[in-house]
């Protein structure tokens, strides 16, 4: 009974030991850290069923998810695939697919209290700022301000303290719209581009 015991120990203390190997600790900033600079860790899985892909899950250091994505290689240089990152309370940020390192088609970003923010879709324009186009956009109450591409928006960002409010007209920020960063008291404005 003894050796029983002391084997099962000592095979869950090398199969935890494994799984901490696998970790790799980042800062704030998604750099390699030691543990005691950490804000998260990184685990990268071959995917069995496709040998020339890679999950990469980040995790809060309390071990909830962070974001889930799929590589080409296990250096992280071509992101393929589907991409979920989560608030540090484990709900769900924003969802959507890359394509060659680029986000594509169809994409969903949601508050931290769950509530829906923003679905919005990348086209394949030349022109970078028409890539990105709102389609639908809801307060963190619920209540729905833009609708297929029209309406005002303002966005409050959670971290960093930043917010962007203006128009849409078919998904795309108009001449009024402005982006504000807040540093310390005194708010730091970028005017978008008119768009005709």
């Amino acid at each position: 009974m003894k050796v029983g015991l002391i084997l099962l120990l000592i095979i869950f203390s090398i199969q935890g030991f494994s799984q901490d190997a696998n970790k790799i600790y980042l800062d704030e900033y998604g750099f390699p850290a030691e543990l005691s600079e950490a804000k998260s860790y990184r685990t990268i899985m071959q995917r069995p069923h496709r040998p020339n892909k890679y999950l990469v899950n980040d995790y809060y250091l309390d071990d909830t998810m962070k974001q889930s994505s799929v590589y080409l290689d296990n250096k992280m240089y071509v992101q393929e695939g589907l991409f979920i990152s989560y608030h540090s309370n484990g709900k769900k940020m924003e969802e959507g697919f890359y394509k060659d390192n680029s986000k594509v088609g169809n994409w969903t970003k949601w508050y931290s209290n769950g509530q829906i923010q923003e679905e919005y879709r990348f086209d394949n324009s030349k022109v970078y700022y028409q890539r990105l186009k709102t389609i639908n956009f809801w307060d963190s109450l619920g209540t729905q301000l833009v609708i297929n591409g029209k309406g005002e928006y303002l966005v409050e960002e959670e971290d960093p303290v930043s917010y962007s409010k203006g128009s849409l007209e078919d998904g795309l920020k108009m001449e009024f719209g402005s982006d504000m960063m807040k540093m310390g008291t005194l708010p730091l404005r970028k005017n978008t581009r008119k768009i005709i």
